[in-house]
């Protein structure tokens, strides 16, 4: 893997190096961005997300989507892997209503031709989706929730406690990549890595697992733009010391603003 070499141009990113972690099929419009905004992108996926064979139970949820209320998408590969699946079988059911946790997933099922009819309008998570109003009255309802292995189990049993009949469908995993970390390390032990953009707490331990607890004092020192007041707890926890900027939501705009906003001078601390 190698830095992308070319001319930068005047930008409010001019002089900027962001280090850029989201699985490689998700980062380059982000990355282009970034360029064009007159930073550089240093692209290092620290997640990457595979598909799963899907059960011959999960296959009957499918079968009988028709007969829920809600199905729940918890990230944009949950709609992508998600629907996919659902796609295979059959159509999607126009009474079976749609609740995201973000905007970018929101905008991934639109973008399918669908209609997102519950979606958090800050809070972006979990919690945020059981505050709504539409999640507050489930007691006798049929509820799915589409996300990959090993997801927080906090919506479904939270749901489950309101009297919601709850399934799960499991379409995708998500794997730490097998990527050279070396040139990330050099960059950031010359202090040439200006940011880090990151969208899991995942993605945040991985980070730190491949760059190495021996070589990552740098690392703790660098700022970070991250999509969750969650992320920014379990950072500090691990020892991130510098200043950690949560942006708006996890869109490729939102995560430009938050980088624009920490690259320039005065910026306010979060």
């Amino acid at each position: 893997m190698g830095i992308n070499t070319f001319t930068s141009r005047p930008g409010p990113l001019t002089g900027q190096t962001v280090l850029v972690t989201r699985p490689a099929h998700q980062a380059e419009v982000l990355a282009q961005q970034i360029e064009a905004a007159g930073g550089k992108a240093l692209r290092f996926p620290v997640l990457a997300v595979e598909p799963v064979t899907i059960s011959a139970p999960d296959l009957s949820l499918i079968k009988e989507l028709d007969q829920y209320d809600w199905a729940i998408f918890i990230s944009v590969n949950a709609v992508d892997f998600g629907l996919l699946a659902v796609r295979d079988i059959c159509d999607w059911p126009d009474k079976v209503k749609i609740a995201v946790i973000g905007k970018s997933s929101a905008a991934a099922v639109e973008q399918a031709g669908l209609f997102v009819d519950a979606c958090p309008a800050e809070q972006f998570s979990s919690e945020g989706l059981l505050a709504l109003i539409e999640m507050q009255q489930v007691a006798g309802q049929k509820i799915i929730i589409f996300r990959g292995v090993g997801g927080r189990d906090l919506l479904a049993d939270s749901l489950r406690n309101r009297g919601a009949t709850v399934d799960v469908f499991s379409s995708y995993c998500r794997v730490k990549p097998d990527s050279d970390p070396e040139i990330i390390r050099l960059s950031g032990r010359y202090k040439n890595i200006n940011s880090i953009q990151i969208n899991s707490i995942e993605s945040l331990e991985n980070l730190c697992e491949m760059i190495g607890n021996d070589q990552s004092e740098w690392l703790y020192n660098t700022p970070l733009v991250v999509v969750s007041p969650r992320i920014v707890d379990r950072a500090r926890t691990l020892g991130f010391k510098n200043t950690i900027r949560v942006a708006d939501s996890a869109m490729n705009d939102a995560v430009m603003q938050a980088l624009i906003a920490m690259a320039t001078p005065g910026h306010q601390t979060e």
